[in-house]
């Protein structure tokens, strides 16, 4: 995941922050773990921890940035912000970024001439998209006989949506039968992490199953729990 500074830094100020060690072969020995004695934006002094010997090489290349603001989207509130992007790097839709403290996943990347590629060169864009990303919101699916009911939880990205498993979701326990990913496909067995999750469809767990339980689902067919109406909360 990317990050943006707060403050924007020369790359003199970059290369002389505090850096203890670095992974380097030794020109004099089989070390390869170096002390960095002293940094600047055009060299950096180094001391061999293995042999003491010490030796000057040039400053490892700074990578350039540039601020380009981005419309941040979350929950239906729109606020202009600023990014870094590297100037000769690329900037991709679904790059992730760190922006205050929070996770934004850029949506659409805009360049100096209008277009919307899915990316685009850092020196040539003009605007990004994003929408805060901390969480995801799984949206569920629940047949039961002729009743149809939906649900949503928010969660963080990287959790694991197993099939088979009992999620006790707006006080309703449900269990995973099938997952769409955001590919299109559905899975039977196995599991997504919620950021490639598009829809889950369950059933009603069954009767002393709990949050966290494991149940054998079905593809077809009635569900595993008792009828709707002894287990499902009335509509508000």
């Amino acid at each position: 995941m990317k990050k943006t500074k707060d403050v924007e830094e020369d790359a003199e100020e970059d290369a002389a922050e505090e850096v203890h060690t670095v992974i380097l072969d030794c020109t004099e020995c089989d070390g390869q773990e170096q002390e960095v004695l002293r940094a600047s934006a055009a060299s950096w002094v180094l001391r061999c921890l293995e042999c003491g010997h010490t030796h000057t090489m040039p400053a490892p290349k700074q990578e350039r940035m540039r601020t380009v603001p981005v419309i941040l989207s979350s929950g239906g509130v729109s606020s202009t912000r600023e990014l870094f992007v590297p100037v000769e790097g690329p900037v991709a839709v679904d790059d992730e970024f760190e922006l205050d403290g929070h996770r934004v996943l850029l949506t659409a990347v805009e360049r100096m001439d209008g277009t919307r590629p899915p990316k685009a060169v850092g020196r040539d864009v003009k605007l990004l998209y994003a929408v805060l990303f901390d969480t995801v919101t799984l949206h569920y699916t629940l047949n039961e006989g002729e009743v149809t009911r939906s649900f949503s939880e928010d969660v963080v990205p990287e959790e694991e949506i197993h099939i088979g498993s009992v999620r006790e979701v707006q006080g309703v326990r449900l269990a995973v039968k099938t997952l769409k990913s955001d590919q299109n496909r559905t899975l039977h067995r196995g599991f997504l992490r919620a950021r490639n999750v598009r829809r889950v469809f369950a059933d009603v767990a069954p009767e002393g199953k709990h949050a966290g339980s494991k149940v054998r689902t079905r593809r077809r067919g009635k569900g595993t729990g008792p009828p709707p109406k002894s287990r499902l909360p009335p509509r508000r």
